[in-house]
């Protein structure tokens, strides 16, 4: 896949993602049936192939607040998406399961994927943990995906939101081998200290 992320590439996405996030949750919890149709649209789709749900993709390219996708994360030849389109595609189609009947927003800035895990597998069982190690180690695109819908759907049911601009930052970068690893060391370190917090606030019972 073409282009490769940069820094000032990774932020217009970011702030792209996060304005969807924060407009499908705003007409969501405003009762709009739009918003709701968008949100199942995308849940349908999550884990797919953009080609085989139209409706989700051209939803997820779309400009939101007169704020276009992001120029340099378009595409520019051929017809597959790039690597920060697919990154986005996957990224709002996962916060669609996450926020599924949830009354708050499933979105919470600053907070990183890996401390939102280390927080679950605190609050859970230390095997969740074999699941994040699973998609730290995954090579294949399609298996990050299938092991980041894993872990959201069990830190839906805790209610645990992560922050989805960055998400889709990190989702751009493990797809390119270069920038693969600091993704993969930030989780990793980020999991650690969200686990520590966690299991220092939970009352131990003998």
């Amino acid at each position: 896949m073409a282009n490769t992320p940069t820094s000032t590439s990774e932020q217009s996405l970011s702030r792209f993602v996060t304005r969807k996030v924060n407009a499908l949750y705003g007409s969501y919890s405003s009762g709009s049936s739009l918003s709701k149709k968008q949100l199942s649209e995308l849940r349908k789709a999550v884990g797919q192939d953009p080609a085989r749900f139209p409706l989700a993709w051209q939803y997820v390219i779309s400009a939101e607040d007169e704020h276009a996708f992001p120029e340099d994360a378009k595409y520019r030849q051929g017809d597959l998406p790039t690597q920060r389109e697919l990154a986005a595609f996957t990224a709002l189609t996962l916060f669609a399961v996450h926020q599924q009947s949830e009354q708050r927003i499933m979105h919470a800035a600053g907070r990183s994927f890996g401390s939102a895990v280390g927080e679950l597998v605190a609050k859970r069982t230390a095997s969740i943990k074999k699941r994040f190690d699973s998609l730290l180690q995954a090579r294949a695109y399609t298996a990050v995906s299938y092991h980041a819908r894993s872990l959201v759907q069990l830190l839906k049911q805790e209610e645990i939101p992560f922050d989805y601009g960055t998400f889709s930052e990190d989702l751009a970068k493990l797809q390119s081998p270069k920038h693969r690893s600091s993704v993969i060391t930030r989780w990793s370190r980020n999991f650690v200290y969200g686990f520590d917090k966690t299991s220092s606030q939970t009352p131990t019972h003998s």
